[in-house]
């Protein structure tokens, strides 16, 4: 016998169709081919969120293959092995996790954009929040990436509308999040007194932390916003990206001390090595001190009192 186990994420049924159709393009293979599907759960970059780690949900087309599997991940996995009634609620239970996060994550971008209007930095309030026991806390940014989050809420709202439920939530929720490259570069101009930043250096392409993986990586429509705004240049470094995987609509350079003809800093990925950058031997180098921290990684206090103009997602401008 032959078991194949899907784990990429997609919509209830297509495990089960896909695999018949591969079937009834063979029709004399004679092998008898069972199926299953456990969802991938890693989160690259992350400890303790590794394949070695993480609780594994498995579902298939028998309760004993079931087990079967269970045993086998429970080899592979020092978490917990979940074995649930069907395929089909093994894939909507990874759907529906990629798509509340979507949302929840959304949520807290809104929040960004309202809390500063009303001269609340959101980081704070959203610090107070955290202490209620069930509250579950996310932090703002410059948008979503990665090959999951962006994606796979569609996979959602497609099947809701093939099947007749209007999702409200989950296309809201898309909206905002691709929304805040747009936002973020517009808070960009706010910082630079109203006028575009002709030659801005972003910081970090990748779509997280400390990983090199740039797919639908928020920087690239945040570089394309300035650019639209009237920037002249994007200046760019990621030591942690391959440079064959950067835009050619972004300037690479491979040192951030080097450009003195720079009017504005953009962290957009909170690398170690964005983090750790000899800020005040940067503020030195660059023509303007001016800095907007994307991923809220930065100590306000200490960037203002080191002479940097600072600017933040969801930070009210000018704030102390």
């Amino acid at each position: 016998k032959m078991v194949i186990i899907l784990e990429s994420t997609v919509q209830p049924g297509t495990t089960v169709l896909s695999v018949n159709e591969a079937k009834s393009k063979r029709p004399n293979f004679r092998g008898e081919v069972m199926i299953a599907y456990c969802p991938e759960r890693v989160s690259p970059g992350e400890g303790g969120y590794g394949v070695s780690d993480v609780d594994r949900v498995i579902g298939s087309e028998s309760s004993e293959l079931t087990q079967i599997l269970a045993q086998l991940y429970a080899t592979i996995t020092d978490g917990e092995v979940h074995p649930v009634s069907s395929i089909g609620v093994a894939e909507a239970s990874k759907l529906v996790e990629n798509a509340q996060r979507d949302i929840d994550i959304a949520f807290t971008n809104e929040l960004a954009i309202l809390l500063p209007k009303l001269g609340l930095d959101v980081e704070e309030v959203l610090e107070a929040s955290s202490t209620k026991w069930n509250f579950h806390r996310h932090t703002p940014g410059i948008g979503v990436g990665g090959h999951c989050i962006p994606i796979d809420p569609h996979y959602y709202i497609e099947i809701a509308k093939r099947n007749g439920v209007k999702s409200a939530l989950s296309p809201a929720a898309r909206e905002m999040n691709a929304s805040m490259p747009s936002h973020n570069a517009n808070e960009v101009v706010r910082l630079c007194g109203g006028r575009p930043p002709k030659r801005p250096l972003i910081l970090g392409f990748s779509y997280k932390p400390n990983v090199s993986d740039c797919r639908e990586t928020p920087v690239l429509p945040l570089a394309k916003a300035l650019l639209n705004l009237g920037s002249d240049e994007i200046l760019l470094w990621d030591p942690v990206v391959d440079t064959r995987q950067i835009s050619k609509s972004v300037t690479q350079i491979p040192d951030p001390y080097l450009e003195s003809e720079v009017d504005c800093i953009i962290v957009a990925t909170a690398h170690d090595e964005v983090i750790n950058i000899d800020w005040p031997k940067l503020k030195n180098s660059i023509k303007y001190p001016r800095i907007f921290d994307g991923r809220r990684c930065l100590d306000p206090k200490s960037m203002i009192r080191d002479g940097w103009t600072f600017h933040a997602v969801g930070r009210p401008l000018g704030g102390n």
